[in-house]
């Protein structure tokens, strides 16, 4: 066992931008972030369809994930996605860019 208890590898073939974990959780922030931004879903009934789905009852949901994080934090994982990209799918919606400003960074 390693110096952290617990912590096991996990063994990527090949390098890739976000490895494994981080790839799948950035499908998951991608879309919740744009039906946010868009206007679709409120950030909370997203949050709270999550629980339910997860079984997890007490959260966090994704957007309680991204506040611990810090929401400036996210803009900055996300630009590099899109600059890896130039996808405009991979564009963090604007609506973050205009709560960061506001100061709320989760």
């Amino acid at each position: 066992m390693g110096a952290l208890a617990g912590v096991r590898a996990v063994a990527v073939n090949k390098e890739l931008l976000g490895f494994c974990f981080n790839r799948v959780w950035r499908a998951v922030k991608r879309e919740v972030l744009h039906m946010w931004g868009d206007g679709a879903v409120d950030y909370m009934d997203i949050d709270r369809a999550w629980m339910i789905f997860t079984s997890n009852r007490n959260g966090p949901g994704p957007f309680g994930l991204m506040d611990n994080v810090g929401l400036d934090v996210i803009w900055d994982i996300e630009m590099v996605y899109y600059n890896d990209s130039k996808d405009p799918k991979d564009h963090p919606p604007n609506a973050l860019m205009e709560k960061i400003r506001r100061g709320n960074w989760g």
